[in-house]
């Protein structure tokens, strides 16, 4: 403690608390606490406990040691929340091809050109094959900690899988070994537990373990690559400019977001309602340092944009009316993400019944809907990266009975007791199942899907049934099948009929000038029984008026021939 003082650092007391929101400064210096592990007599910290570490050691270790909760009730939400995050990650497609698509933008922003990421997938291919240099080369690469803060290595990895595995290790009961194991074969596969158990068969554990992990272990291993290629061309660029391995490394990490992350506040909050928060506290700071210090990379996206936009539209010569096509665009896509790139895309194309197709690349873009507000369903706006998420979620919409996703209510009013339960178990299906274009994955419950098609279906695949069986739109006019096939992996490509989209803002508009109506007449019928004054009634009928005009002009403009 004295050569603490002495060299200008500080004594604090050690926050043993999993819920605890306390960072410790660099200049602090904390006493490892001697505590036991939870329903134990042997120390929680080993060795350590009763020493004296640097405060930011002491955050790594406590959020380390401290991560899988005692409570029932929050190792339950743990459970729930790692089979909802592999399911929405690692084993939906179309993440893959967002996850791709972003990096590419993040090389750019990191001056990480074609030849770089060239030489990095020969690396890589070499390294494969056998060559002895290039496989020394990986080894530098792996060593200097490039892909330790990768969100495959964080997120996935030590949060999702490696519980599930030390668990199934540790389990002595067979039983409950079997369970575990059939979960984390259900995690992989999404498929039912009948056919998981049927697919065990006298299959033995010691057999039956690597089936569980293989699936794990090819989706990450996908999901590492994706990242691994950019992270190694900055980490070869770093080293061919003079760089050491662990300043490569470093600089590798920092460009394409470091997941490792001991900040309080942002563990409590991604443990908890908004789990891919992570994301956006990585990517704010290097989007804003990148547009400070490189303004020309905001120009030079905002002239690719507008150069692909002019391209679409001159290739289509005549045929494309760009003002009035993007008028009648819903909100949510209409605009620029960032104040930037376009959110929708033109394509020099239009549709077998000459409606506009555009891209949908807001996902393809970086942090690009860390101020969109104009698809969020809830009272108060907020952007996407701040709508709860996971198990909190899932209560929230059972309880308030309406899906975050769909905005809808789950069961209907008129619903039997048997619709219902089939309704919410579907709902409870959506959310564990990746999406993934693959037909009734929960094929066990075949008679409720016959009721009903869209029961038990992940999103992708009923879009996909739905244009493949010739279904229509209000106006007759058949889905198209390959828009639906590209969606489901990630490339939203769509059609944009003028004849629908002016009939949605008019059913738009007139809901909320009925609406308006409403409270106009509410206001009327409370001051014909002396609730409101004279003034304000007249207040009232003032600003209703004024809204009426805006509404008015606002959906005049758009709906504009």
């Amino acid at each position: 403690m004295e050569a603490v003082a002495e060299a200008g650092g500080t004594i604090a007391e050690a926050s043993d608390s999993k819920t605890t929101l306390r960072a410790y400064a660099d200049n602090e210096w904390v006493q490892v606490p001697n505590s036991n592990a939870y329903g134990t007599k042997i120390n929680k910290y080993g060795a350590l406990a009763g020493r004296f570490l640097p405060g930011h050691i002491w955050n790594d270790i406590r959020a380390t040691v401290n991560f899988r909760s005692a409570s029932a009730v929050w190792r339950m939400h743990d459970e729930l929340m790692r089979m909802w995050k592999i399911s929405k990650t690692g084993l939906s497609p179309s993440v893959h091809t967002n996850n791709i698509m972003a990096n590419f933008v993040l090389a750019d922003l990191a001056d990480i050109g074609p030849e770089d990421l060239r030489k990095a997938l020969s690396i890589v291919i070499e390294s494969k094959r056998g060559d002895e240099a290039a496989k020394a080369l990986m080894e530098r690469f792996y060593d200097s900690g490039s892909e330790s803060g990768s969100y495959a290595a964080i997120e996935l990895r030590q949060e999702v899988i490696e519980p599930i595995l030390k668990q199934l290790a540790a389990e002595r009961d067979d039983v409950a070994k079997s369970l575990t194991l059939i979960q984390a074969i259900g995690m992989a596969h999404g498929n039912p537990l009948q056919r998981i158990v049927a697919g065990l068969g006298r299959t033995s554990l010691a057999k039956a373990k690597p089936i569980a992990t293989a699936p794990f272990k090819a989706m990450i291993d996908l999901y590492r690559q994706e990242d691994s290629i950019f992270r190694l061309a900055k980490f070869l660029q770093g080293v061919a400019a003079g760089q050491s391995d662990r300043d490569a490394g470093q600089a590798a990490r920092k460009a394409f977001l470091d997941y490792h992350i001991n900040a309080p506040w942002i563990q409590a909050l991604r443990r908890g309602p908004l789990p891919f928060i992570a994301f956006t506290y990585r990517v704010v700071p290097l989007l804003m340092d990148a547009f400070t210090h490189k303004p020309w990379k905001m120009v030079k996206y905002l002239s690719v944009g507008f150069a692909l936009n002019a391209l679409a539209y001159g290739m289509l010569g005549g045929s494309g009316d760009e003002d009035k096509e993007r008028r009648l665009l819903p909100d949510e896509k209409s605009g620029r993400t960032l104040f930037v790139f376009p959110r929708m895309l033109r394509m020099p194309w239009n549709d077998e019944h000459g409606s506009p197709v555009f891209l949908d690349v807001r996902r393809w873009i970086p942090g690009g809907d860390i101020m969109d507000l104009t698809g969020s369903k809830s009272a108060i706006p907020v952007p996407p990266w701040m709508s709860v998420g996971g198990p909190i979620a899932l209560m929230v919409e059972l309880i308030s009975n309406r899906s975050q996703f769909t905005g809808k209510d789950i069961v209907g009013k008129t619903d039997t007791w048997q619709e219902a339960t089939l309704k919410i178990m579907d709902h409870l299906a959506k959310f564990v199942l990746p999406n993934v274009p693959l037909p009734n994955p929960a094929g066990y419950m075949a008679d409720a899907v016959a009721m009903d098609r869209g029961l038990f279906q992940t999103y992708s695949w009923k879009s996909i049934s739905a244009a493949g069986t010739g279904e229509t739109d209000a106006f007759g006019r058949e889905r198209d099948l390959m828009q639906a096939l590209a969606a489901s992996f990630g490339v939203k490509l769509g059609s944009y009929p003028a004849d629908a989209a002016v009939t949605n803002l008019t059913r738009q508009r007139d809901a909320e000038l009925r609406e308006l109506n409403e409270k106009l007449s509410a206001a009327r019928r409370e001051h014909q029984r002396r609730g409101l004054s004279d003034e304000e009634f007249g207040a009232r009928l003032d600003r209703s008026v004024q809204r009426r005009r805006d509404i008015e002009r606002e959906y005049g403009q758009r709906l504009a021939r």
